[in-house]
């Protein structure tokens, strides 16, 4: 039936997984701002400014519209509605190429599988990124389609996108010679030229502006802006991490969510390697490509792949993913090749699978945890406040609700970019006399009109500085025993929430699970140090005041029965139960303390 049905409306059949996956995609969509690069990514779009680097001209292009004048007031979900429907896209096209029951399986796999869902719903840039994979794999299916002018120039505009497309120009090159024409060569170095062009808007994209990434006044500047110059140019991280084989990365998450396509591709293989055989030189191309990728992140992308950085770098398998399964279904196209139905069957049960099992980890509809954390930060502090923000996260995030949502204008925000010197510049341009704090500054400046609060502490604090905690902050002044207030953690019980979560959620609610976390460190940090000083009675009530507010604390429920066990309370049994029972629910909590 399902055949029938393809080879009579395939269109019907493509627009039934669409809209499958349209309906599940946009009850998960967020509506509060998120993790990473989004805050940053959905502000420079809503006010047309430069992003980090190398700077998305055509992305901040596509989404300005839809941020800044169908927002319906939510500029972050009017974002995500938007990068679904470029997802929706590619999956479709994706079928189109192909239009068979492996194909509507495959994709149903690729669309269910956590990182493909991840990043059809949270407004980055990899998405788009995928669309332009597409075109050149179905360049390299049909080659003729190169001879259309059209098709030609939208694959010329991965140009002004994303870098790795360098990693499918294998699959572009040998459709390019299948063509040979020198047409095709002309038209191919005109619409390059004219999709780099694109990057010039950098200079149109207020570039003055405090909260636009480098200071972008001459064409150098925009060459390194293009280049990745603040990062390092031919880097893929800014720091120098121990080294992650990208390969076990990928095969991990290809085996916990794309596990048929990996029994398709082995029965493929054992059972038709005389007529794979024969398309062999084909299939090298496409494995050239994967190779191709996870040699240069193997040596230019070490990082630590921990929980911040599987956040960080999992955004970049889905190339690779989607080559995975393009892979498949060309293998399942090879004349005589045929799959079982059974075998066929799995993919769809793969497919279900996943949607059961990421929906609850992937529901950011009713994740606002890292909003609700950043707003009940920035409501906290006092008038007359510089918030040094340190993090992509939360400094984007207060970057986005600052500018965009208008919370707090009153504070004067340091971007986390302030490392770089163009920042400094930038920053003394438009707020002269400011006090600054910052390992890598010299000098500070003391201005007595301010009061200076970061989010993290990183480096040495500077001579004759102290710092204080202040609820979700910590404050950084001039020593003055007298007036000094090391723990100010009470105005975390003036906090308000909208979707607090509940303990089965700290296993879905990606890195958000260490915001819910913070709101107990105050009182935490206070009672590590009580102890320290032999102060078991107050160490006690400051550990009870961290789970009050945060009651899935597991460090602070341990130190807390270390505390009874002293005072030979009758209460350690049921303590040392509860920390059982948050252990066995948070096992990767101690990885989310470090940052």
């Amino acid at each position: 039936m399902l055949d029938s049905l393809l080879r009579r409306q395939p269109l019907l059949l493509a627009a039934f997984l669409i809209a499958i996956f349209g309906v599940i995609y946009y009850l998960t969509a967020p509506v509060s701002v998120q993790s990473g690069d989004t805050g940053e990514l959905v502000t420079s779009a809503y006010f047309l400014r430069v992003p980090h680097p190398p700077g998305y001209p055509l992305w901040n292009l596509l989404y300005h519209i839809p941020t800044r004048y169908l927002s319906g007031g939510n500029p972050f979900h009017a974002a995500g509605v938007f990068t679904i429907l470029i997802t929706l896209c590619w999956l479709a096209g994706l079928f189109w190429l192909f239009q068979s029951r492996m194909a509507f399986a495959a994709v149903a796999v690729l669309a269910s599988s956590e990182v493909v869902w991840r990043y059809a719903i949270l407004p980055d840039v990899f998405s788009l990124h995928i669309c332009f994979v597409l075109l050149v794999a179905a360049g390299y299916r049909n080659p003729s389609l190169l001879r259309r002018p059209l098709f030609l120039f939208l694959i010329s505009l991965s140009v002004a996108h994303h870098h790795t497309i360098i990693f499918v120009f294998p699959l572009f090159v040998y459709a390019f010679y299948q063509v040979r024409s020198w047409r095709l060569v002309i038209h191919s170095l005109v619409f390059g030229i004219l999709s780099f062009s694109v990057y010039f808007l950098l200079f149109s994209y207020h570039p003055n502006d405090y909260g636009s990434w480098s200071w972008i006044r001459s064409f150098g500047d925009l060459i390194g802006h293009f280049l990745r110059e603040d990062y390092g140019t031919l880097r893929l991280h800014a720091r120098d991490e121990e080294g992650y084989s990208w390969l076990l990365f990928f095969i991990e998450r290809l085996f916990r969510d794309g596990w048929s396509f990996v029994l398709c591709l082995a029965y493929i293989v054992l059972k038709y390697w005389r007529e794979v055989r024969r398309e062999l030189p084909r299939i090298f191309i496409i494995g050239l490509s994967l190779g191709f990728f996870f040699l240069v992140f193997n040596i230019l992308g070490k990082a630590s792949l921990d929980l911040e950085g599987e956040a960080v770098f999992e955004r970049f398998l889905l190339q690779p993913l989607f080559l995975t399964a393009f892979l498949l279904l060309f293998l399942t196209h090879i004349p005589g090749v045929q799959l079982p139905k059974a075998l066929a069957l799995t993919l769809l049960v793969n497919a279900g699978v996943n949607i059961i099992l990421n929906y609850q980890v992937l529901n950011f509809r009713k994740n606002t945890t890292i909003e609700d954390y950043l707003l009940n930060g920035l409501r906290s502090l006092p008038k007359n406040s510089v918030v040094f923000t340190v993090g992509d996260t939360k400094g984007f995030g207060v970057y986005y609700l600052r500018d965009v949502k208008k919370v707090r204008r009153d504070l004067i925000q340091i971007h986390n970019t302030f490392g770089f010197d163009w920042a400094v510049d930038k920053f003394y341009a438009h707020y002269p006399g400011v006090i600054i704090y910052d390992p890598k500054i010299k000098q500070n400046v003391v201005n007595k009109k301010y009061r200076f609060f970061t989010n993290r502490i990183s480096g040495n604090v500077p001579r004759d500085h102290m710092v204080s905690y202040y609820g979700l902050w910590f404050e950084i002044s001039l020593s003055d025993p007298k007036a000094y207030v090391r723990y100010q953690c009470e105005v975390t019980r003036n906090f308000s929430f909208r979707n607090r979560p509940n303990l089965a959620d700290f296993k879905g609610f990606e890195v958000s699970r260490y915001f819910d976390l913070a709101y107990g460190s105050c009182y935490f940090d206070q009672g590590v140090e009580l102890v320290k000083g032999g102060d078991l009675h107050g160490a006690r009530a400051a550990f009870e005041a961290a789970l009050e507010i945060a009651p899935f604390h597991a460090r602070a429920q341990e130190r807390l029965c270390y505390v009874y066990r002293q005072l030979k309370s009758g209460q350690n049994h049921s303590c040392e139960q509860r920390l059982d029972e948050l252990l066995g629910n948070m096992h990767r909590q101690y990885v989310l303390e470090k940052y």
